[in-house]
């Protein structure tokens, strides 16, 4: 019986001192200050960084192509989304020679394949791109319906 209580108060005490250690360690770590010393260069260069992504916040985006070709191919794709999707925001754009009607500003990839199983049944030569669009246009799409731009 007094092997057990002294085998008990043993590792008990033990294990106070092991805690106390760590924590005598931790707050050594909490008091010591860390100093940067960098070059005035790279902080000039950080802050037209910020300064260049504050004025052209670009945003990536994965979007479904649906036609690329004639404008009267394009106005009729743009005319089919329309009664398929509703609300959706898509958009013609022209790029020498095609117009191109793309349709939706998604987050991930995953949400534009998940839409794009759904459009190539009506729409089976179309395929997710990843575009970069400003954040503005991002929240106009957002907030917008079927558009052209």
């Amino acid at each position: 019986m007094k092997k057990l209580i002294l085998l008990i108060v043993t590792i008990l005490s033990s294990a106070h001192l092991g805690l106390s250690a760590q924590t005598e360690e931790q707050q050594d770590q909490n008091n010591k200050d860390i100093t940067i010393h960098s070059d005035i260069r790279l902080e000039r260069l950080l802050a037209k960084k910020l300064a260049i992504n504050k004025e052209n916040n670009m945003v990536a985006v994965y979007r479904i192509q649906l036609y690329s070709g004639t404008r009267s191919g394009s106005k009729a794709s743009m005319n089919k989304i329309k009664s398929i999707l509703g609300n959706q925001y898509a958009n013609v754009t022209y790029d020498q020679p095609n117009f191109k009607t793309k349709v939706g500003a998604y987050r991930t990839e995953m949400e534009a394949e998940k839409q794009l199983k759904i459009l190539k049944e009506d729409f089976p030569l179309s395929f997710v791109l990843k575009e970069e669009i400003p954040f503005k246009e991002l929240i106009k799409k957002r907030n917008n319906t079927i558009g052209t731009y």
